[in-house]
């Protein structure tokens, strides 16, 4: 069976394809990698990727995915094998949508930058891209899932709730100024509920950090009062009024 390394990137800010920069100019004279796409015609989702050398090592890759189906999209995953390096695995980036209203309607796209490096000095990687899964509006799914997105996805967004219902009945108790300083000490401990697969156990835990990390950003740049406002944004495009 092939082996899978997982590189997980759960992006509960993504902005619009037209809001991104785009590739980087070409600044080396080397041939761009070599990179193709998995055929799936089934695909709710297309997927194109346009490489760009940084320097003599360092290449970007800009992956652009389109709905194309008739379902709005809440999240997706894609992959990245490199086919020039025997027994390569497949990495694996995983992306939320920030709330109800950034949700990919169809025509929409969504572009992401990866950063990869090369060794090769004879000639440049082989990469294939490909859409692995891709979660609806609706909580239906389509894709093979190999990267485990949907156990990540509930997992995290269990832990970001827990976190969230702590956060809330804690400011309540002790103040705000108070909040922050016990979650300025470090990462949040609670018991991850039992009954599920380690990776939903490892993205609960995350999840719980990853909202630690949200308040501690939102006082940071806005003050004490942005703390009630935080905690009442939606987790990511999942996310509705009734579980907030």
């Amino acid at each position: 069976m092939e082996k899978l390394s997982l590189c997980i990137l759960l992006l509960l800010v993504s902005t619009p394809l037209q809001a991104q920069s785009g590739p980087q100019q070409n600044a080396s004279p080397r041939p761009d990698p070599i990179v193709t796409t998995k055929v799936q015609p089934e695909a709710p989702l297309t997927i194109s990727a346009k490489p760009h050398w940084f320097d003599d090592k360092i290449f970007e890759i800009y992956v652009v995915v389109k709905n194309v189906g008739d379902k709005p999209v809440t999240a997706y995953a894609t992959t990245w094998l490199d086919l020039s390096l025997p027994n390569s695995n497949k990495a694996c980036f995983i992306y939320s949508f920030p709330g109800p209203g950034k949700i990919l309607q169809r025509d929409k796209s969504d572009g992401k930058s990866h950063w990869s490096n090369t060794n090769s000095e004879n000639k440049p990687p082989q990469l294939e891209f490909a859409t692995d899964f891709v979660e609806f509006a609706d909580g239906s799914t389509w894709g093979m899932d190999h990267c485990q997105a949907k156990e990540h996805l509930d997992g995290y967004r269990a832990g970001a709730r827990a976190a969230r219902a702590l956060f809330k009945s804690t400011v309540g108790e002790v103040g705000g100024e108070q909040f922050i300083a016990e979650i300025s000490k470090g990462p949040v401990q609670s018991d991850v509920p039992v009954g599920h697969s380690d990776r939903w156990r490892d993205s609960f835990r995350s999840g719980i950090e990853g909202m630690r990390s949200r308040i501690l950003r939102a006082y940071q740049e806005r003050g004490l009062p942005e703390i009630d406002i935080e905690l009442n944004r939606p987790i990511d495009a999942s996310d509705t009024p009734e579980a907030r």
